[in-house]
């Protein structure tokens, strides 16, 4: 599991004062032998003020299914080892 940065707010492109940086979780197994082995799934959510469901639900999927299940659940860890996830 990893936190990227990947890219910058509209406020912090254009002033580097304000805005704030725009972050991925990143969530993959040890399977592949380099990144360019794995697909790549990428998952948007709280894109509106008021969506507090979906961001919650991506969360715990990634904590409950993905991350603690790596190395106990033969589909999820099959899964991990040839995919990226991105949230």
């Amino acid at each position: 599991v990893e936190i990227k940065d990947i890219g910058d707010s509209y406020l912090k492109s254009v002033n580097n004062d304000d805005g704030y940086n725009i972050v991925a979780i990143v969530i993959t197994g040890n399977g592949a032998s380099s990144i360019q082995d794995k697909s790549i799934f990428f998952a948007l959510t709280g894109i509106h003020a008021r969506e507090y469901a979906p961001t919650e639900l991506v969360s715990r999927w990634a904590e409950e299914d993905l991350i603690n299940q790596y190395g106990v659940d033969v589909d999820i860890t099959a899964m991990l080892d040839r995919t990226e996830i991105h949230l």
